[in-house]
Protein backbone atom coordinates (compact mmCIF):
# COMPACT_ATOMS: atom_id res chain seq x y z
CA UNK A 1 0.00 0.00 0.00
CA UNK A 2 2.28 2.25 0.58
CA UNK A 3 4.54 1.42 -2.27
CA UNK A 4 1.51 2.34 -4.52
CA UNK A 5 1.15 5.40 -2.49
CA UNK A 6 4.72 6.34 -3.49
CA UNK A 7 4.18 5.83 -6.69
CA UNK A 8 1.38 7.79 -7.42
CA UNK A 9 3.10 10.56 -5.91
CA UNK A 10 6.01 10.09 -8.59
CA UNK A 11 3.17 10.20 -11.25
CA UNK A 12 2.08 13.30 -9.90
CA UNK A 13 5.23 14.51 -9.79
CA UNK A 14 6.43 13.92 -13.09
CA UNK A 15 3.14 15.44 -14.46
CA UNK A 16 3.34 18.47 -13.36
CA UNK A 17 7.35 18.46 -14.56
CA UNK A 18 5.32 18.02 -18.62
CA UNK A 19 3.30 20.72 -17.85
CA UNK A 20 5.67 23.00 -16.74
CA UNK A 21 7.77 22.03 -19.52
CA UNK A 22 4.92 21.69 -22.59
CA UNK A 23 3.36 25.02 -21.17
CA UNK A 24 0.51 23.66 -19.34
CA UNK A 25 -0.46 21.10 -21.97
CA UNK A 26 -1.04 17.51 -20.71
CA UNK A 27 0.87 14.23 -22.01
CA UNK A 28 -0.49 11.03 -21.96
CA UNK A 29 0.90 7.65 -22.91
CA UNK A 30 -2.12 7.23 -24.83
CA UNK A 31 -1.82 10.29 -27.32
CA UNK A 32 -1.49 9.93 -30.87
CA UNK A 33 1.31 11.31 -33.09
CA UNK A 34 -0.18 14.55 -34.06
CA UNK A 35 -1.04 15.69 -30.06
CA UNK A 36 3.05 14.66 -29.45
CA UNK A 37 3.97 16.80 -31.96
CA UNK A 38 2.02 19.81 -31.00
CA UNK A 39 3.57 19.06 -27.56
CA UNK A 40 7.14 19.48 -29.51
CA UNK A 41 6.24 22.61 -30.83
CA UNK A 42 4.87 24.57 -27.83
CA UNK A 43 8.08 23.18 -25.96
CA UNK A 44 10.48 24.58 -28.59
CA UNK A 45 8.55 27.88 -28.78
CA UNK A 46 8.67 27.87 -25.33
CA UNK A 47 12.44 27.06 -25.14
CA UNK A 48 12.86 30.38 -27.59
CA UNK A 49 11.01 32.84 -25.45
CA UNK A 50 12.38 34.65 -22.46
CA UNK A 51 10.59 33.97 -19.12
CA UNK A 52 10.29 37.42 -18.07
CA UNK A 53 8.36 38.37 -21.48
CA UNK A 54 5.51 35.61 -21.22
CA UNK A 55 2.43 37.78 -19.73
CA UNK A 56 -0.94 36.00 -19.01
CA UNK A 57 -2.88 39.31 -18.05
CA UNK A 58 -2.98 40.62 -21.64
CA UNK A 59 -1.57 43.68 -20.75
CA UNK A 60 1.40 43.75 -23.44
CA UNK A 61 -1.78 43.51 -26.09
CA UNK A 62 -3.83 47.26 -24.47
CA UNK A 63 -1.39 49.97 -24.87
CA UNK A 64 -0.82 51.63 -21.68
CA UNK A 65 -2.49 54.87 -21.02
CA UNK A 66 -1.50 57.90 -18.79
CA UNK A 67 -5.01 59.74 -17.25
CA UNK A 68 -5.15 62.90 -15.76
CA UNK A 69 -4.56 61.86 -12.25
CA UNK A 70 -1.57 60.36 -13.56
CA UNK A 71 -0.21 63.08 -15.08
CA UNK A 72 -1.03 65.52 -11.89
CA UNK A 73 1.03 63.26 -9.36
CA UNK A 74 4.13 62.94 -11.99
CA UNK A 75 4.26 67.06 -12.07
CA UNK A 76 5.40 68.21 -8.54
CA UNK A 77 4.12 72.25 -9.91
CA UNK A 78 0.75 70.72 -10.81
CA UNK A 79 0.69 68.96 -7.39
CA UNK A 80 1.25 71.75 -5.15
CA UNK A 81 -1.54 73.65 -6.81
CA UNK A 82 -3.95 70.61 -6.29
CA UNK A 83 -2.50 70.68 -2.54
CA UNK A 84 -3.68 74.34 -2.21
CA UNK A 85 -7.31 73.44 -4.32
CA UNK A 86 -8.46 71.04 -1.94
CA UNK A 87 -7.56 72.95 1.16
CA UNK A 88 -10.19 75.41 0.13
CA UNK A 89 -13.62 75.59 1.46
CA UNK A 90 -16.58 73.77 -1.05
CA UNK A 91 -17.42 77.56 -1.89
CA UNK A 92 -13.90 78.48 -3.06
CA UNK A 93 -13.41 75.29 -4.13
CA UNK A 94 -16.79 76.39 -6.85
CA UNK A 95 -16.02 79.37 -7.03
CA UNK A 96 -13.02 78.63 -9.45
CA UNK A 97 -14.59 75.97 -11.19
CA UNK A 98 -17.06 77.69 -12.40
CA UNK A 99 -14.29 80.84 -13.77
CA UNK A 100 -12.64 78.19 -14.88
CA UNK A 101 -15.68 77.29 -16.94
CA UNK A 102 -16.55 80.69 -18.41
CA UNK A 103 -12.82 81.55 -19.32
CA UNK A 104 -12.83 77.93 -21.01
CA UNK A 105 -16.24 78.96 -23.10
CA UNK A 106 -14.92 82.53 -23.94
CA UNK A 107 -11.92 80.95 -25.24
CA UNK A 108 -14.20 78.21 -27.50
CA UNK A 109 -16.74 81.01 -28.65
CA UNK A 110 -13.49 83.04 -29.74
CA UNK A 111 -11.74 80.50 -31.88
CA UNK A 112 -15.25 79.60 -33.23
CA UNK A 113 -15.48 83.22 -34.72
CA UNK A 114 -12.41 83.36 -35.46
CA UNK A 115 -12.30 80.66 -37.58
CA UNK A 116 -15.97 81.90 -39.53
CA UNK A 117 -13.93 84.75 -40.50
CA UNK A 118 -11.10 83.05 -41.82
CA UNK A 119 -13.24 80.99 -44.26
CA UNK A 120 -12.63 82.68 -47.62
CA UNK A 121 -15.11 83.75 -49.68
CA UNK A 122 -16.14 83.08 -53.18
CA UNK A 123 -17.26 87.09 -54.07
CA UNK A 124 -17.13 90.52 -52.73
CA UNK A 125 -21.03 90.39 -51.98
CA UNK A 126 -20.70 87.16 -49.94
CA UNK A 127 -19.53 87.01 -46.22
CA UNK A 128 -18.30 83.84 -44.51
CA UNK A 129 -21.13 83.61 -42.53
CA UNK A 130 -23.36 82.95 -46.04
CA UNK A 131 -20.81 81.14 -47.53
CA UNK A 132 -20.93 79.04 -44.33
CA UNK A 133 -24.60 78.73 -44.78
CA UNK A 134 -24.44 77.87 -48.35
CA UNK A 135 -22.38 75.00 -47.88
CA UNK A 136 -24.89 73.23 -44.79
CA UNK A 137 -27.20 73.67 -47.34
CA UNK A 138 -25.24 71.34 -49.76
CA UNK A 139 -24.04 69.31 -47.19
CA UNK A 140 -24.61 65.28 -48.09
CA UNK A 141 -27.06 64.66 -45.54
CA UNK A 142 -29.83 67.13 -46.83
CA UNK A 143 -29.87 65.21 -50.08
CA UNK A 144 -33.36 63.67 -50.76
CA UNK A 145 -31.90 59.98 -50.75
CA UNK A 146 -30.06 61.03 -47.22
CA UNK A 147 -33.21 62.37 -46.18
CA UNK A 148 -35.54 59.26 -47.25
CA UNK A 149 -33.05 57.03 -45.71
CA UNK A 150 -33.48 58.47 -42.56
CA UNK A 151 -37.48 57.91 -42.20
CA UNK A 152 -38.58 55.32 -39.77
CA UNK A 153 -39.45 51.53 -41.85
CA UNK A 154 -43.00 52.28 -41.60
CA UNK A 155 -43.59 55.94 -43.15
CA UNK A 156 -40.70 54.40 -45.96
CA UNK A 157 -42.89 51.19 -46.80
CA UNK A 158 -46.06 54.13 -46.81
CA UNK A 159 -44.97 56.09 -49.04
CA UNK A 160 -43.47 53.52 -51.47
CA UNK A 161 -47.18 52.59 -51.93
CA UNK A 162 -48.55 52.92 -55.63
CA UNK A 163 -52.23 54.60 -54.35
CA UNK A 164 -51.61 57.81 -52.42
CA UNK A 165 -53.28 61.33 -52.80
CA UNK A 166 -50.13 63.16 -54.54
CA UNK A 167 -51.23 66.54 -54.59
CA UNK A 168 -52.11 65.97 -50.81
CA UNK A 169 -48.66 64.92 -50.51
CA UNK A 170 -47.16 67.64 -52.76
CA UNK A 171 -49.06 70.88 -51.60
CA UNK A 172 -48.73 69.89 -48.05
CA UNK A 173 -45.00 69.67 -48.34
CA UNK A 174 -44.80 73.19 -50.38
CA UNK A 175 -46.84 74.49 -46.95
CA UNK A 176 -44.59 73.35 -44.91
CA UNK A 177 -41.55 74.28 -46.78
CA UNK A 178 -43.14 77.74 -46.55
CA UNK A 179 -44.10 78.19 -43.04
CA UNK A 180 -40.43 76.90 -42.09
CA UNK A 181 -38.60 79.02 -44.61
CA UNK A 182 -39.51 82.62 -43.77
CA UNK A 183 -38.15 82.34 -40.06
CA UNK A 184 -40.21 81.49 -38.65
CA UNK A 185 -38.56 78.81 -36.46
CA UNK A 186 -40.41 78.97 -33.78
CA UNK A 187 -43.69 79.16 -34.51
CA UNK A 188 -46.12 75.81 -34.70
CA UNK A 189 -47.89 74.62 -38.01
CA UNK A 190 -51.06 73.33 -37.45
CA UNK A 191 -53.35 70.96 -40.04
CA UNK A 192 -56.50 71.65 -41.33
CA UNK A 193 -59.99 70.00 -39.39
CA UNK A 194 -61.08 67.98 -42.65
CA UNK A 195 -57.50 65.69 -43.00
CA UNK A 196 -58.42 62.27 -43.05
CA UNK A 197 -56.26 59.45 -40.79
CA UNK A 198 -54.38 58.37 -44.01
CA UNK A 199 -53.62 61.96 -44.88
CA UNK A 200 -52.93 62.78 -40.97
CA UNK A 201 -50.23 60.01 -41.12
CA UNK A 202 -48.87 60.99 -44.58
CA UNK A 203 -48.31 64.41 -42.37
CA UNK A 204 -46.11 62.48 -39.67
CA UNK A 205 -44.35 60.93 -42.25
CA UNK A 206 -43.73 64.13 -44.68
CA UNK A 207 -42.23 66.06 -40.98
CA UNK A 208 -39.62 63.42 -40.37
CA UNK A 209 -38.65 63.55 -44.80
CA UNK A 210 -37.92 67.37 -43.81
CA UNK A 211 -36.10 66.84 -40.26
CA UNK A 212 -38.90 68.12 -38.53
CA UNK A 213 -41.39 67.00 -35.26
CA UNK A 214 -44.94 66.37 -35.38
CA UNK A 215 -47.56 65.50 -33.17
CA UNK A 216 -51.06 64.27 -32.94
CA UNK A 217 -53.39 65.77 -30.75
CA UNK A 218 -56.92 67.36 -30.34
CA UNK A 219 -57.81 71.27 -30.28
CA UNK A 220 -59.76 73.21 -28.64
CA UNK A 221 -62.81 72.40 -30.62
CA UNK A 222 -62.27 68.69 -29.97
CA UNK A 223 -61.26 67.80 -33.49
CA UNK A 224 -57.99 65.89 -34.30
CA UNK A 225 -55.05 67.89 -35.70
CA UNK A 226 -51.19 67.24 -36.97
CA UNK A 227 -48.62 69.95 -35.36
CA UNK A 228 -45.37 70.16 -36.84
CA UNK A 229 -43.06 72.49 -35.17
CA UNK A 230 -39.15 72.35 -35.53
CA UNK A 231 -36.81 71.77 -32.25
CA UNK A 232 -33.52 73.32 -34.25
CA UNK A 233 -32.74 77.20 -34.80
CA UNK A 234 -32.30 76.58 -38.39
CA UNK A 235 -34.42 74.75 -41.74
CA UNK A 236 -32.48 73.25 -43.98
CA UNK A 237 -35.16 70.64 -46.53
CA UNK A 238 -33.98 68.47 -48.70
CA UNK A 239 -32.78 69.02 -51.83
CA UNK A 240 -36.00 67.53 -53.40
CA UNK A 241 -39.59 67.55 -52.66
CA UNK A 242 -40.67 63.53 -51.62
CA UNK A 243 -42.93 63.34 -54.90
CA UNK A 244 -39.81 63.95 -56.77
CA UNK A 245 -37.59 61.67 -55.09
CA UNK A 246 -40.50 59.14 -55.30
CA UNK A 247 -40.46 59.96 -59.10
CA UNK A 248 -36.18 58.55 -59.42
CA UNK A 249 -37.97 54.82 -58.25
CA UNK A 250 -38.57 52.80 -60.94
CA UNK A 251 -41.59 51.57 -59.80
CA UNK A 252 -42.94 54.78 -59.04
CA UNK A 253 -42.15 56.43 -61.95
CA UNK A 254 -44.74 56.01 -64.41
CA UNK A 255 -47.34 56.05 -61.76
CA UNK A 256 -46.32 60.15 -61.13
CA UNK A 257 -45.96 60.68 -64.69
CA UNK A 258 -50.04 60.04 -65.42
CA UNK A 259 -50.92 61.61 -62.01
CA UNK A 260 -51.70 65.15 -62.18
CA UNK A 261 -49.64 67.53 -59.49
Amino acid sequence: MVHLLQVSKKVISHQKYLEAETCGLRAHKSMGARKWRRIEHAYSIYAMADPEDICTDFSDIFPSTITAFTKLFMDEKNMQTWYEFIEKDEEEQQRILDNELKEHGRNHDENDDQKLKSKPTDSPGTSAADDWEDSRNHHPAYTSTASFNRMDRRFKSLFLQKRLPWKFIRDSEKKLRNHFETKNDDTMWTSSHSCSPLERLLLHGLSQYLLLHSSSCLDEWGERVVRIWNMRPYFIPPHKFLVSHLSTIPSHRKILDKSSL
